[in-house]
Order: structure tokens, then sequence, then C-alpha cells
């Protein structure tokens, strides 16, 4: 073994421990940096687990709602149907008019003519 090798090893050596105490100062930084983007990704993870949780039901209710709708909608295309039926008897004859009115009873025909009087009815189907 000569000096000489000893020495360069012990300079490699030296060199080692140097880097390894910068890297070990160094360290908590990195380490808070590592927490804080943790942090920000675990926010994201349970935001998109809620996501995953949550979703089905409120497209389960969007699509009741959707169904609702299109049952008032065809309660609304009857009462149109209505309207138009006795707007063009009146007009035409009014003996059809009346016969229209008598499959119904003067009840009917009243609450059909306050629905159609008042554009802001909100029919509700079960």
């Amino acid at each position: 073994v000569k000096m000489c090798d000893v020495e360069g090893m012990a300079l490699i050596l030296s060199r080692a421990s140097k880097t390894v105490a910068d890297l070990k100062a160094r360290f908590p930084n990195l380490q808070d940096s590592l927490k804080s983007v943790m942090a920000a990704d675990m926010v994201v993870v349970v935001r998109e687990e809620k996501f995953l949780k949550d979703e089905p039901d409120r497209l389960e209710n969007a699509l009741r709602r959707c169904k609702k709708l299109t049952g008032t909608l065809v309660t609304l295309k009857r009462l149109a149907s209505v309207q138009e039926q006795r707007h063009t008897g009146a007009h035409t004859t009014p003996e059809k008019s009346s016969s229209s009115e008598g499959n119904h009873s003067d009840g009917e025909v009243h609450n059909i003519k306050a629905l159609a009087s008042d554009p802001h009815t909100v029919i509700h189907v079960p």
C-alpha cells in the first residue's frame, strides 16, 4: 500500500462526507416541499374520491327530475291540446264548444279555464 493511494482515498472520502453533509442540510427543505406537494395531492385525491362517491346519486336525482319534467310536459301537451280544441271550436261553432264541455263537470271546466288563463301555472305529476 502506497501513501499516495491512501491520501487519494482519504480525499475521495472527504468529498463524499461533504456531499452527504450538504444533502443532510438540504433535506429539511426538500422534506417540507414534498409534504406540501403531498398535502395538495391528498386534497385532490379526497375531492376525486368524494366525486366518485357522490356523482351516481347526483345523476340518479337528475334523471328522476328529468322524468318528472317529462310527465309535466305530457300534461302540458294535453292542456294545450284541450285549449286548441276549445279555441278552434269556439271560433267555428259555439255548439261544438259547449258540446266538448259537456263531457266534463262544471268544476273540471272551471279548473281548465283557470289553468289556461294563468301562464305561470305549474302542474305537478306524481
